[in-house]
């Protein structure tokens, strides 16, 4: 069957041949080139139309209830028809940013250098970037290699807050210095834990072992070759398609988002029919019109499960910069992904490599991002549903039986565990155990399985992992690690003691900043340090961001980590006292400082 891309206005539906004419004149576009070996296509123009109004419908429906204002679909079937869909931007379609998608890119350049011996998977990153350092308090932590930051298990931290999304430029390489002066979270192979960091790192990587600049790097050998005229750095080129506009909930009118200063990591802007040339090619073995743009064994390599061996990953299947996940039964294979996302725009892209089936979704819209990816794993199950006659078969989570306390059992689960925003103390020593936390004190219920929970929505078990006692949680969504064990706690060291209080933050640019985080609080509570992080205003409003309360544990009179398995697990929080007499506290490049008579905020934070 001849390969076209059919780009779809939506208004009504009508069938006209193969050309999917709905509600309008669907224009034909040329074909993409360079397709590999066929899993059975989609039986003609009425199963492509299928799923084309599926994808109708649910656009129609995030625009109506004003989920989105701008919204773009793509579908591909490597053995048939695309469809590329638009509501509520330019006719012709429009260019998104695709934040955290933009890691795929990166992945790309890695394993090209990977294939030309100018890079090493497992060689320290030390070795390519001699001018990395990070300060460690894990003497046992394996070097940090490539193949760490690929799969999110460098332990260096989730951000570098301060200046990621500003209109002042950062200073080149300039995580180099800040990583130089700041602790790692976690020891390298640990757990995952996401790191925009650690993929900033690997552009310099890039930059290092191609002896050229990144984006060049990238243009040259990735977007060019593949003919992406509408993808490119945010602070490069205009793009071949006019830039979607942003913009908030039960707003008309669109709002400019500021650049995103992790070039590597998320800032690139690209359109559909681009991200479906990007999966036609990694769908083909990395091959595109007649060449390779990368090894089929590389492409093997990014979609194959790489952290296997990492105790505390259970639920979380990594790739190199790819989530993996396997297909709901009765299907066999796996569904590969990534999302991003930033203040205003969210992107999905999602493949089945064993049908050759991929789905793309990018929106203009803040606080789109649950509603972009569900919509990505509904059309790409549809589809799969459409191309093998086969249904996805309903999925029930059972609970296992109730079962009576014993005394080994309670015994078992004794002691006393910190997440990132709570302690629990299990009290194993009386009849029936208990947890106290709060202030409040609640049953456990035990299972067969060695299983209990104090509440209807999520089991807890214990776990050793190495030397330490890890609190995992189970729910509907999977089964991940939440707290570890405390053996020992306080009391707080008096310098942080005197510390509580409240800071507002300050150094931020001046020609403007997204503002993550506008405040921040420090108490002691129940005995606990904790410190509680305001949202920004745009945050907050926007995607409905609460104040986060997390539990520190403090290693000296100058710095605190942050507990359990959070957002920022192992993340130090400093506090300082300049040579004026300011008190501050610092935090993921943050500088909070403390206005003179700010007494700490009563009750708990």
């Amino acid at each position: 069957m001849e390969k076209l891309t059919r780009r779809l206005k939506w208004t009504a539906v009508s069938a006209a041949g193969v050309l999917l004419a709905l509600g309008g004149l669907a224009t034909r576009v040329p074909p993409m080139a360079g397709s590999g070996p066929a899993t059975g296509a989609l039986q003609g123009a009425q199963d492509t139309l299928a799923v084309a109004e599926l994808i109708r419908r649910s656009g129609n429906a995030l625009v109506a209830d004003e989920t989105v204002k701008g919204l773009s679909i793509g579908f591909l079937d490597l053995d048939g028809e695309r469809v590329v869909a638009d509501f509520g931007v330019s006719e012709g379609g429009s260019a998104y940013r695709i934040a955290s998608v933009s890691k795929i890119f990166l992945a790309m350049a890695v394993m090209q250098l990977v294939e030309e011996g100018r890079l090493r998977l497992d060689a320290p990153l030390s070795a390519i970037l001699p001018s990395f350092t990070v300060r460690s308090r894990y003497p046992e932590s394996e070097p940090i290699t490539i193949r760490h930051l690929l799969t999110h298990t460098s332990g260096l931290s989730r951000d570098r807050i301060a200046g990621m999304q500003s209109y002042c430029p950062l200073d080149d390489r300039h995580l180099l210095s800040y990583l130089a002066g700041h602790y790692q979270a976690l020891p390298a192979g640990y757990r995952h834990s996401y790191s925009n960091p650690g993929f900033e790192l690997l552009g310099y990587a890039v930059e290092e072992a191609s002896d050229r600049p990144f984006t060049d790097y990238v243009r040259e050998r990735i977007l060019e070759p593949l003919d992406l005229g509408s993808t490119t750095y945010v602070d490069q080129a205009p793009t071949a398609l006019p830039r979607a506009g942003t913009f908030a909930p039960s707003h008309d009118d669109p709002v400019e988002e500021m650049p995103i200063r992790y070039t590597a990591a998320g800032g690139l802007t690209s359109s559909v029919p681009d991200l479906l040339r990007v999966l036609e090619m990694l769908l083909s073995g990395g091959r595109y019109g007649g060449r390779a743009v990368l090894d089929s064994a590389s492409v093997a390599a990014m979609w194959s499960w790489q952290n296997r061996e990492v105790a505390l990953d259970t639920d979380v299947r990594l790739g190199l910069a790819w989530f993996l996940e396997d297909l709901p039964p009765p299907f066999e294979g796996r569904i590969v992904s990534h999302g991003g996302g930033s203040l205003y725009s969210n992107a999905m892209v999602m493949l089945v490599p064993e049908h050759g089936l991929g789905v793309v979704v990018l929106a203009g819209t803040a606080g789109s991002y649950p509603a972009v990816a569900g919509l990505a794993r509904k059309v790409l199950l549809h589809a799969l549903e459409t191309k093998t006659g086969q249904q996805v078969e309903e999925s029930t989570v059972s609970w296992p039986h109730p079962v009576p306390w014993s005394a080994a059992e309670s015994a078992r689960v004794h002691g006393r565990f910190v997440t990132a925003t709570s302690v629990l103390d299990i009290d194993g020593e009386g009849a029936e155990p208990v947890v106290r936390t709060g202030g409040t004190t609640l049953p456990l219920r035990l299972f067969e399985d060695g299983s209990f929970t104090y509440a209807d929505a999520f089991r807890l078990h214990i776990d050793s992992i190495g030397d330490e006692a890890i609190l995992f949680m189970t729910n509907p969504a999977g089964t991940m690690p939440i707290g570890h064990g405390l053996t020992e706690y306080g009391p707080v060291p008096g310098a942080w003691a005197s510390a509580q209080g409240e800071y507002h933050l300050t150094g931020t640019c001046p020609e403007g900043e997204t503002v993550f985080y506008e405040r921040i609080q420090v108490a002691v509570r129940d005995g606990y340090l904790r410190v509680v992080l305001h949202p920004g205003h745009q945050p907050r409003t926007l995607l409905g961001v609460p104040p986060m309360a997390y539990v520190l544990i403090p290693v000296d009179d100058q710095a605190a980590t942050m507990a359990g398995f959070g957002r920022y697990p192992g993340e130090t929080v400093y506090r300082r006292t300049t040579g004026a007499g300011t008190e501050e506290i610092l935090f993921a490049g943050l500088r909070f400082v403390r206005e003179s008579g700010v007494k700490p905020a009563p009750g708990p934070p």
